[in-house]
Protein backbone atom coordinates (compact mmCIF):
# COMPACT_ATOMS: atom_id res chain seq x y z
CA UNK A 1 0.00 0.00 0.00
CA UNK A 2 1.95 3.18 -1.39
CA UNK A 3 0.12 6.35 0.66
CA UNK A 4 2.69 8.98 -0.93
CA UNK A 5 1.36 8.31 -4.51
CA UNK A 6 -2.38 9.23 -3.44
CA UNK A 7 -4.11 6.25 -4.30
CA UNK A 8 -5.41 3.12 -2.11
CA UNK A 9 -5.06 -0.10 -3.20
CA UNK A 10 -8.51 -2.37 -3.41
CA UNK A 11 -9.05 -4.37 -0.20
CA UNK A 12 -7.78 -1.51 1.76
CA UNK A 13 -10.34 -1.38 5.23
CA UNK A 14 -10.81 2.09 6.48
CA UNK A 15 -11.97 1.89 10.04
CA UNK A 16 -13.32 -2.17 9.11
CA UNK A 17 -16.03 -0.58 8.23
CA UNK A 18 -15.84 0.19 4.63
CA UNK A 19 -13.66 -1.72 2.22
CA UNK A 20 -11.48 0.10 -1.04
CA UNK A 21 -12.85 -1.40 -4.45
CA UNK A 22 -11.08 1.05 -6.97
CA UNK A 23 -10.70 4.30 -7.76
CA UNK A 24 -13.15 6.65 -9.60
CA UNK A 25 -11.83 10.25 -9.83
CA UNK A 26 -9.52 13.00 -8.57
CA UNK A 27 -11.26 16.36 -6.47
CA UNK A 28 -9.93 19.75 -5.92
CA UNK A 29 -8.73 18.37 -2.26
CA UNK A 30 -9.16 14.96 -2.26
CA UNK A 31 -9.52 11.61 -4.09
CA UNK A 32 -13.50 9.54 -4.92
CA UNK A 33 -13.27 5.72 -4.36
CA UNK A 34 -15.69 3.07 -5.06
CA UNK A 35 -16.17 0.82 -1.75
CA UNK A 36 -18.11 -1.27 -0.05
CA UNK A 37 -19.96 -1.95 3.58
CA UNK A 38 -18.40 -4.62 5.13
CA UNK A 39 -21.23 -5.94 7.01
CA UNK A 40 -24.14 -5.04 4.14
CA UNK A 41 -21.93 -4.99 1.31
CA UNK A 42 -23.69 -2.07 -0.59
CA UNK A 43 -21.60 -0.01 -2.65
CA UNK A 44 -20.42 3.33 -1.04
CA UNK A 45 -18.28 6.26 -2.41
CA UNK A 46 -15.22 7.14 -0.15
CA UNK A 47 -13.47 10.84 -0.84
CA UNK A 48 -10.19 10.42 1.20
CA UNK A 49 -8.62 13.88 1.97
CA UNK A 50 -5.79 14.17 0.36
CA UNK A 51 -2.27 13.59 2.82
CA UNK A 52 -0.51 16.85 1.77
CA UNK A 53 -3.89 18.75 2.86
CA UNK A 54 -4.47 16.54 5.85
CA UNK A 55 -2.16 18.62 7.94
CA UNK A 56 -3.64 21.92 6.90
CA UNK A 57 -6.24 23.51 9.54
CA UNK A 58 -8.31 25.33 6.80
CA UNK A 59 -8.39 22.56 4.36
CA UNK A 60 -9.46 20.27 6.95
CA UNK A 61 -12.07 22.53 8.24
CA UNK A 62 -13.51 22.76 4.64
CA UNK A 63 -13.69 18.83 5.11
CA UNK A 64 -15.16 18.32 7.76
CA UNK A 65 -17.75 21.47 6.45
CA UNK A 66 -18.53 19.30 3.87
CA UNK A 67 -19.96 16.59 5.64
CA UNK A 68 -22.23 18.79 8.14
CA UNK A 69 -23.76 20.23 4.67
CA UNK A 70 -24.33 16.64 3.04
CA UNK A 71 -25.34 15.79 6.76
CA UNK A 72 -28.22 18.78 6.50
CA UNK A 73 -29.21 17.81 3.07
CA UNK A 74 -32.04 15.94 1.81
CA UNK A 75 -33.15 15.72 -1.65
CA UNK A 76 -33.38 13.32 -4.41
CA UNK A 77 -31.05 15.24 -6.51
CA UNK A 78 -28.52 15.28 -3.73
CA UNK A 79 -26.26 12.50 -2.61
CA UNK A 80 -26.95 10.92 0.90
CA UNK A 81 -23.84 11.11 3.40
CA UNK A 82 -23.19 8.44 6.18
CA UNK A 83 -20.17 9.48 7.89
CA UNK A 84 -17.06 11.52 8.45
CA UNK A 85 -14.26 9.81 10.15
CA UNK A 86 -10.45 9.28 10.73
CA UNK A 87 -8.61 6.05 10.25
CA UNK A 88 -5.93 5.82 12.90
CA UNK A 89 -3.33 3.26 11.18
CA UNK A 90 -3.23 4.96 8.03
CA UNK A 91 -3.94 8.79 9.79
CA UNK A 92 -6.28 9.79 6.34
CA UNK A 93 -9.89 11.44 6.94
CA UNK A 94 -12.49 10.72 4.47
CA UNK A 95 -16.16 10.58 4.10
CA UNK A 96 -18.69 7.97 3.37
CA UNK A 97 -21.55 9.04 1.39
CA UNK A 98 -24.20 7.17 -1.20
CA UNK A 99 -22.50 5.85 -4.35
CA UNK A 100 -24.16 7.22 -7.29
CA UNK A 101 -24.01 4.67 -10.64
CA UNK A 102 -23.69 6.43 -13.92
CA UNK A 103 -21.80 9.00 -15.81
CA UNK A 104 -20.89 12.46 -15.59
CA UNK A 105 -22.79 15.28 -17.33
CA UNK A 106 -18.94 15.88 -19.00
CA UNK A 107 -19.04 12.33 -19.98
CA UNK A 108 -22.19 12.03 -21.61
CA UNK A 109 -21.65 14.94 -23.54
CA UNK A 110 -18.35 13.82 -25.21
CA UNK A 111 -21.21 11.95 -27.65
CA UNK A 112 -23.16 15.07 -28.47
CA UNK A 113 -25.57 17.40 -26.82
CA UNK A 114 -28.57 16.34 -24.66
CA UNK A 115 -32.33 16.85 -26.23
CA UNK A 116 -34.05 19.72 -25.96
CA UNK A 117 -36.42 18.01 -23.91
CA UNK A 118 -33.65 16.42 -22.22
CA UNK A 119 -32.36 19.59 -20.93
CA UNK A 120 -35.12 20.89 -19.59
CA UNK A 121 -36.09 18.19 -17.66
CA UNK A 122 -32.67 18.34 -16.21
CA UNK A 123 -33.06 22.04 -15.52
CA UNK A 124 -35.92 21.87 -13.54
CA UNK A 125 -34.85 18.57 -11.76
CA UNK A 126 -31.12 20.32 -10.86
CA UNK A 127 -32.78 24.26 -10.07
CA UNK A 128 -35.08 22.30 -7.47
CA UNK A 129 -32.18 20.95 -5.46
CA UNK A 130 -29.96 23.40 -5.77
CA UNK A 131 -32.98 25.79 -4.28
CA UNK A 132 -32.92 23.14 -1.15
CA UNK A 133 -29.06 23.79 -0.78
CA UNK A 134 -29.83 28.04 -1.22
CA UNK A 135 -32.81 27.42 1.87
CA UNK A 136 -30.10 25.84 4.08
CA UNK A 137 -28.25 28.65 3.62
CA UNK A 138 -25.71 27.22 1.77
CA UNK A 139 -23.99 28.01 -1.37
CA UNK A 140 -22.07 25.25 -3.87
CA UNK A 141 -19.68 27.65 -5.81
CA UNK A 142 -18.32 24.80 -7.80
CA UNK A 143 -21.06 23.53 -10.25
CA UNK A 144 -19.92 21.84 -13.33
CA UNK A 145 -21.05 19.17 -15.65
CA UNK A 146 -18.36 17.15 -13.75
CA UNK A 147 -20.12 17.58 -10.40
CA UNK A 148 -23.46 16.27 -12.29
CA UNK A 149 -23.85 12.39 -12.22
CA UNK A 150 -26.91 10.93 -14.65
CA UNK A 151 -28.00 8.11 -12.49
CA UNK A 152 -28.51 4.62 -14.24
CA UNK A 153 -27.75 7.37 -17.53
CA UNK A 154 -30.83 9.19 -17.01
CA UNK A 155 -31.54 13.00 -16.99
CA UNK A 156 -34.38 12.36 -14.83
CA UNK A 157 -32.40 10.73 -12.24
CA UNK A 158 -29.38 13.25 -12.31
CA UNK A 159 -27.91 13.88 -9.10
CA UNK A 160 -25.37 17.09 -7.68
CA UNK A 161 -22.32 15.75 -6.07
CA UNK A 162 -18.81 17.35 -4.44
CA UNK A 163 -19.96 19.80 -2.25
CA UNK A 164 -15.74 20.47 -1.25
CA UNK A 165 -15.45 23.99 -2.10
CA UNK A 166 -19.06 24.95 -0.42
CA UNK A 167 -19.69 27.66 1.64
CA UNK A 168 -22.29 29.10 4.40
CA UNK A 169 -23.86 32.20 3.42
CA UNK A 170 -23.06 33.34 6.79
CA UNK A 171 -19.45 33.45 5.97
CA UNK A 172 -16.13 31.53 6.55
CA UNK A 173 -13.22 30.44 4.20
CA UNK A 174 -12.53 28.67 0.64
CA UNK A 175 -10.06 26.62 -0.37
CA UNK A 176 -8.10 29.42 -1.98
CA UNK A 177 -9.95 32.55 0.22
CA UNK A 178 -12.35 34.52 -0.07
CA UNK A 179 -11.35 34.92 -3.88
CA UNK A 180 -11.77 32.60 -6.44
CA UNK A 181 -12.77 28.84 -5.51
CA UNK A 182 -14.40 26.35 -8.44
CA UNK A 183 -13.54 25.51 -11.78
CA UNK A 184 -12.12 28.67 -13.53
CA UNK A 185 -14.39 28.38 -17.04
CA UNK A 186 -17.37 27.58 -14.91
CA UNK A 187 -17.35 30.95 -12.13
CA UNK A 188 -19.14 33.58 -12.01
CA UNK A 189 -18.05 37.40 -11.82
CA UNK A 190 -18.12 37.39 -8.34
CA UNK A 191 -16.13 35.12 -7.78
CA UNK A 192 -12.97 36.48 -9.85
CA UNK A 193 -13.51 39.84 -8.00
CA UNK A 194 -15.72 42.34 -9.75
CA UNK A 195 -19.26 43.26 -8.82
CA UNK A 196 -18.15 43.54 -4.80
CA UNK A 197 -17.06 40.18 -5.37
CA UNK A 198 -19.82 39.09 -2.97
CA UNK A 199 -20.85 35.56 -3.52
CA UNK A 200 -24.53 34.84 -3.22
CA UNK A 201 -26.77 32.54 -4.32
CA UNK A 202 -27.39 34.30 -7.42
CA UNK A 203 -23.67 32.62 -8.12
CA UNK A 204 -24.45 29.17 -8.52
CA UNK A 205 -27.43 30.89 -11.33
CA UNK A 206 -24.77 31.77 -13.26
CA UNK A 207 -22.57 28.48 -13.08
CA UNK A 208 -25.64 26.42 -14.11
CA UNK A 209 -26.38 29.03 -16.90
CA UNK A 210 -22.82 27.80 -18.42
CA UNK A 211 -23.74 24.08 -17.78
CA UNK A 212 -26.69 24.57 -19.42
CA UNK A 213 -25.78 26.13 -22.24
CA UNK A 214 -23.52 23.18 -22.81
CA UNK A 215 -25.61 20.87 -22.33
CA UNK A 216 -27.84 22.24 -25.62
CA UNK A 217 -24.62 22.81 -27.84
CA UNK A 218 -22.61 19.86 -26.94
CA UNK A 219 -20.05 22.28 -26.44
CA UNK A 220 -17.95 24.34 -23.63
CA UNK A 221 -18.13 28.13 -23.89
CA UNK A 222 -14.79 29.22 -23.62
CA UNK A 223 -14.52 31.22 -20.86
CA UNK A 224 -11.40 30.98 -19.66
CA UNK A 225 -8.04 32.46 -20.65
CA UNK A 226 -5.54 34.33 -18.79
CA UNK A 227 -6.81 36.47 -16.14
CA UNK A 228 -6.74 39.68 -17.91
CA UNK A 229 -9.27 37.57 -20.39
CA UNK A 230 -11.18 35.73 -17.49
CA UNK A 231 -12.29 39.22 -15.92
CA UNK A 232 -13.09 40.71 -19.18
CA UNK A 233 -15.31 37.91 -20.72
CA UNK A 234 -17.52 38.08 -17.53
CA UNK A 235 -17.89 41.88 -18.28
CA UNK A 236 -20.46 41.24 -20.77
CA UNK A 237 -23.03 38.36 -21.67
CA UNK A 238 -21.60 35.46 -22.68
CA UNK A 239 -21.93 34.60 -26.75
CA UNK A 240 -25.31 31.75 -27.30
CA UNK A 241 -24.72 31.06 -30.75
CA UNK A 242 -26.37 27.94 -31.80
CA UNK A 243 -28.64 27.60 -28.61
CA UNK A 244 -31.99 27.10 -29.29
CA UNK A 245 -34.23 30.06 -29.54
CA UNK A 246 -37.05 28.44 -27.07
CA UNK A 247 -34.00 28.64 -24.38
CA UNK A 248 -32.61 32.10 -25.02
CA UNK A 249 -34.99 34.10 -22.66
CA UNK A 250 -33.48 31.79 -19.59
CA UNK A 251 -30.10 31.82 -20.42
CA UNK A 252 -29.73 35.33 -20.71
CA UNK A 253 -31.14 36.59 -17.86
CA UNK A 254 -29.08 33.76 -15.85
CA UNK A 255 -25.76 35.02 -17.49
CA UNK A 256 -26.18 38.75 -16.64
CA UNK A 257 -22.76 39.89 -15.40
CA UNK A 258 -24.39 41.83 -12.81
CA UNK A 259 -26.36 39.70 -10.16
CA UNK A 260 -28.67 41.92 -9.38
CA UNK A 261 -29.89 41.76 -13.22
CA UNK A 262 -30.42 37.87 -12.62
CA UNK A 263 -32.97 35.73 -11.52
CA UNK A 264 -33.54 36.33 -7.71
CA UNK A 265 -33.59 32.41 -7.03
CA UNK A 266 -33.46 29.55 -7.95
CA UNK A 267 -37.44 28.61 -7.66
CA UNK A 268 -38.13 30.99 -10.01
CA UNK A 269 -35.78 29.15 -13.04
CA UNK A 270 -37.47 25.55 -11.29
CA UNK A 271 -40.98 27.48 -12.20
CA UNK A 272 -39.99 28.38 -15.71
CA UNK A 273 -42.05 27.03 -18.91
CA UNK A 274 -39.91 26.20 -22.07
CA UNK A 275 -40.23 28.86 -24.35
CA UNK A 276 -41.26 31.60 -22.27
CA UNK A 277 -40.10 35.18 -21.56
CA UNK A 278 -38.67 35.79 -18.08
CA UNK A 279 -40.33 37.64 -15.87
CA UNK A 280 -37.75 40.31 -14.89
CA UNK A 281 -37.15 41.28 -18.79
CA UNK A 282 -40.58 41.33 -19.44
CA UNK A 283 -41.32 44.14 -17.15
CA UNK A 284 -39.69 46.31 -19.71
CA UNK A 285 -41.40 45.04 -22.98
CA UNK A 286 -44.26 46.19 -24.82
CA UNK A 287 -47.41 44.50 -25.22
CA UNK A 288 -50.08 44.98 -28.43
CA UNK A 289 -52.98 43.59 -28.06
CA UNK A 290 -54.93 42.94 -31.18
CA UNK A 291 -57.08 45.53 -32.98
CA UNK A 292 -59.97 43.32 -32.67
CA UNK A 293 -60.01 42.95 -28.98
CA UNK A 294 -61.83 46.10 -27.58
CA UNK A 295 -59.43 47.88 -25.03
CA UNK A 296 -60.27 46.94 -21.24
CA UNK A 297 -61.70 50.23 -20.60
CA UNK A 298 -64.49 50.00 -23.07
CA UNK A 299 -65.11 46.21 -21.76
CA UNK A 300 -65.69 47.47 -18.31
CA UNK A 301 -67.94 50.18 -20.29
CA UNK A 302 -69.96 47.83 -22.00
CA UNK A 303 -70.97 45.20 -18.74
CA UNK A 304 -74.17 46.32 -17.58
CA UNK A 305 -74.59 47.90 -14.10
CA UNK A 306 -75.10 45.34 -11.60
CA UNK A 307 -78.60 44.95 -9.93
CA UNK A 308 -79.46 46.94 -6.92
CA UNK A 309 -79.86 44.39 -3.98
CA UNK A 310 -82.94 46.61 -2.23
CA UNK A 311 -82.92 44.41 0.86
CA UNK A 312 -79.07 45.29 1.73
CA UNK A 313 -80.52 49.38 1.19
CA UNK A 314 -83.17 48.66 3.34
CA UNK A 315 -81.12 47.03 6.02
CA UNK A 316 -78.47 49.67 5.84
CA UNK A 317 -81.46 52.46 5.80
CA UNK A 318 -83.13 50.95 8.68
CA UNK A 319 -79.81 50.68 10.47
CA UNK A 320 -78.77 54.30 10.10
CA UNK A 321 -82.30 55.52 11.45
CA UNK A 322 -81.39 53.71 14.33
CA UNK A 323 -78.10 54.72 14.96
CA UNK A 324 -79.79 58.09 14.45
CA UNK A 325 -82.80 57.39 17.04
CA UNK A 326 -79.66 56.12 19.86
CA UNK A 327 -77.82 58.85 18.88
CA UNK A 328 -80.72 61.73 19.65
CA UNK A 329 -81.58 59.63 23.16
CA UNK A 330 -77.99 60.26 24.47
CA UNK A 331 -78.24 64.11 23.41
CA UNK A 332 -81.44 64.42 25.34
CA UNK A 333 -79.89 62.19 27.99
CA UNK A 334 -76.93 64.57 28.39
CA UNK A 335 -78.06 67.70 28.22
CA UNK A 336 -81.65 67.87 27.25
CA UNK A 337 -83.05 67.40 31.30
CA UNK A 338 -83.83 70.70 32.57
CA UNK A 339 -82.97 71.98 36.28
CA UNK A 340 -85.56 72.81 38.18
CA UNK A 341 -85.99 76.45 39.03
CA UNK A 342 -85.34 77.37 43.19
CA UNK A 343 -88.10 79.40 44.68
CA UNK A 344 -87.42 83.08 44.23
CA UNK A 345 -87.67 84.60 48.06
CA UNK A 346 -87.86 88.76 48.30
CA UNK A 347 -84.72 89.94 49.35
CA UNK A 348 -85.08 92.80 52.47
CA UNK A 349 -83.33 95.74 50.87
CA UNK A 350 -83.23 97.88 53.83
CA UNK A 351 -84.12 97.56 57.39
CA UNK A 352 -87.71 98.34 58.51
CA UNK A 353 -88.50 101.45 60.77
CA UNK A 354 -89.06 101.31 64.03
CA UNK A 355 -92.52 102.63 64.26
CA UNK A 356 -93.84 101.20 60.93
CA UNK A 357 -97.28 99.61 60.70
CA UNK A 358 -96.98 95.92 60.54
CA UNK A 359 -98.51 94.83 56.40
CA UNK A 360 -101.76 92.79 56.58
CA UNK A 361 -101.03 89.23 55.74
CA UNK A 362 -104.02 89.20 53.04
CA UNK A 363 -103.81 89.63 49.85
CA UNK A 364 -104.43 93.34 48.54
CA UNK A 365 -106.92 93.54 46.07
CA UNK A 366 -105.83 96.91 43.90
CA UNK A 367 -108.27 98.51 41.61
CA UNK A 368 -107.65 100.54 38.37
CA UNK A 369 -107.72 104.52 39.36
CA UNK A 370 -110.11 106.65 37.93
CA UNK A 371 -110.22 107.80 34.38
CA UNK A 372 -110.06 111.52 34.54
CA UNK A 373 -113.33 113.52 32.99
CA UNK A 374 -113.38 113.99 29.06
CA UNK A 375 -112.06 116.77 26.84
CA UNK A 376 -115.70 118.10 26.69
CA UNK A 377 -116.77 117.09 30.21
CA UNK A 378 -113.97 119.58 31.22
CA UNK A 379 -114.92 122.57 28.63
CA UNK A 380 -118.42 122.64 29.75
CA UNK A 381 -117.30 122.94 33.62
CA UNK A 382 -114.58 125.95 32.73
CA UNK A 383 -117.65 127.28 30.64
CA UNK A 384 -119.97 127.49 33.75
CA UNK A 385 -117.33 128.84 36.36
CA UNK A 386 -116.76 131.74 33.49
CA UNK A 387 -120.65 132.48 33.59
CA UNK A 388 -120.53 132.22 37.45
CA UNK A 389 -117.90 134.73 38.11
CA UNK A 390 -119.45 137.43 35.49
CA UNK A 391 -122.66 137.41 37.54
CA UNK A 392 -120.98 137.80 41.25
CA UNK A 393 -120.81 141.69 40.78
CA UNK A 394 -124.29 142.39 39.81
CA UNK A 395 -126.11 140.49 42.73
CA UNK A 396 -126.89 142.97 45.90
CA UNK A 397 -127.38 142.11 49.20
CA UNK A 398 -130.78 142.29 51.23
CA UNK A 399 -130.85 143.95 55.00
CA UNK A 400 -130.92 140.77 56.20
CA UNK A 401 -128.54 139.26 54.87
CA UNK A 402 -126.47 142.25 55.47
CA UNK A 403 -127.37 142.54 59.39
CA UNK A 404 -126.52 139.08 59.30
CA UNK A 405 -123.32 139.89 57.87
CA UNK A 406 -122.51 142.77 59.85
CA UNK A 407 -122.64 140.73 63.30
CA UNK A 408 -119.60 139.04 64.68
CA UNK A 409 -118.83 135.79 63.76
CA UNK A 410 -119.01 134.79 67.63
CA UNK A 411 -122.32 136.06 68.22
CA UNK A 412 -123.93 134.10 65.32
CA UNK A 413 -126.16 131.55 66.19
CA UNK A 414 -127.21 128.51 63.63
CA UNK A 415 -130.22 128.77 61.72
CA UNK A 416 -133.30 126.24 63.11
CA UNK A 417 -134.28 126.90 59.67
CA UNK A 418 -134.00 124.05 57.21
CA UNK A 419 -131.27 125.65 54.80
CA UNK A 420 -132.28 125.60 51.26
CA UNK A 421 -128.65 125.29 49.73
CA UNK A 422 -128.42 122.12 47.71
CA UNK A 423 -125.83 119.58 50.03
CA UNK A 424 -122.33 119.14 49.06
CA UNK A 425 -121.87 116.64 45.97
CA UNK A 426 -119.45 114.09 48.15
CA UNK A 427 -115.59 114.10 46.74
CA UNK A 428 -114.39 111.40 44.30
CA UNK A 429 -113.18 108.46 46.06
CA UNK A 430 -109.75 108.62 46.22
CA UNK A 431 -107.26 106.73 43.56
CA UNK A 432 -107.05 102.82 44.44
CA UNK A 433 -104.25 100.91 43.64
CA UNK A 434 -104.43 98.64 40.82
CA UNK A 435 -105.44 95.14 41.11
CA UNK A 436 -102.64 93.08 40.65
CA UNK A 437 -101.99 88.64 40.37
CA UNK A 438 -100.37 87.09 43.39
CA UNK A 439 -97.03 85.49 42.09
CA UNK A 440 -97.06 81.77 42.10
CA UNK A 441 -95.40 81.26 45.03
CA UNK A 442 -95.69 83.95 47.39
CA UNK A 443 -97.94 87.01 48.52
CA UNK A 444 -96.56 90.17 47.99
CA UNK A 445 -97.47 92.97 50.62
CA UNK A 446 -97.43 96.49 50.51
CA UNK A 447 -98.12 99.29 52.85
CA UNK A 448 -101.52 100.82 52.84
CA UNK A 449 -101.81 104.02 50.89
CA UNK A 450 -102.14 107.07 52.85
CA UNK A 451 -105.13 109.83 51.80
CA UNK A 452 -103.96 113.28 51.59
CA UNK A 453 -106.66 116.13 52.31
CA UNK A 454 -105.36 118.29 49.80
CA UNK A 455 -105.12 115.96 47.05
CA UNK A 456 -108.34 115.28 47.56
CA UNK A 457 -109.10 118.75 47.84
CA UNK A 458 -108.15 119.15 43.88
CA UNK A 459 -110.37 116.15 42.66
CA UNK A 460 -113.14 118.21 43.75
CA UNK A 461 -115.84 118.62 40.87
CA UNK A 462 -115.99 122.70 39.37
CA UNK A 463 -120.08 122.50 39.82
CA UNK A 464 -119.16 121.63 43.94
CA UNK A 465 -116.64 124.55 44.32
CA UNK A 466 -119.95 126.73 42.82
CA UNK A 467 -122.73 125.30 45.46
CA UNK A 468 -120.04 125.59 47.77
CA UNK A 469 -119.10 129.12 47.30
CA UNK A 470 -122.51 130.26 46.57
CA UNK A 471 -123.93 128.86 50.08
CA UNK A 472 -121.50 130.65 52.04
CA UNK A 473 -122.11 134.42 50.27
CA UNK A 474 -125.59 133.62 50.14
CA UNK A 475 -125.99 134.04 46.29
CA UNK A 476 -127.91 132.27 43.57
CA UNK A 477 -126.03 129.73 41.44
CA UNK A 478 -127.54 127.96 38.37
CA UNK A 479 -126.24 124.90 40.21
CA UNK A 480 -128.19 125.06 43.44
CA UNK A 481 -131.58 125.20 42.34
CA UNK A 482 -130.97 121.80 40.45
CA UNK A 483 -131.28 118.80 43.28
Amino acid sequence: MNVGNHLLPAGTRLNNLYEIVEHLADGGIGTVYKARDVESGDPVAIKVLLASFSRDPMILDLFKREAKILRKLKHDALTQYYVFAKEPTLGIYYLAMEFVSGPSLSTRLESGPLEPEAVFRLIKRLAEALQAVHDREVIHRDLSPDNVILQNGDVAQAKIIDFGISRANTGGPTIIGDGFAGKVNYVSPEQVGIFDAKVTARSDIYSLGLVIAEALTGKQIDMGGTQVQIVDKRRQTPPLEGIDNRFRPLLEAMLQPDPANRPASMKEIADWTLGAPMGRQDQDRTIIRPSSAPPPEQSALDEPPPQANWGKRILVALSLLGFAGVGAGGVYFLVGQSVPEQDQKPVLVAPPRPNAPEAPSQQTNLKPQTQTPAPQQQATQQQAAQQQAAQQPAATPTPAQQSSSSQPAETQKPSTQPSSTVPEIPTTPAQQPVETKPEPTETVTRPPVSTDTQQASEDVSPEARIRTSSAATGSDCMYCSVR
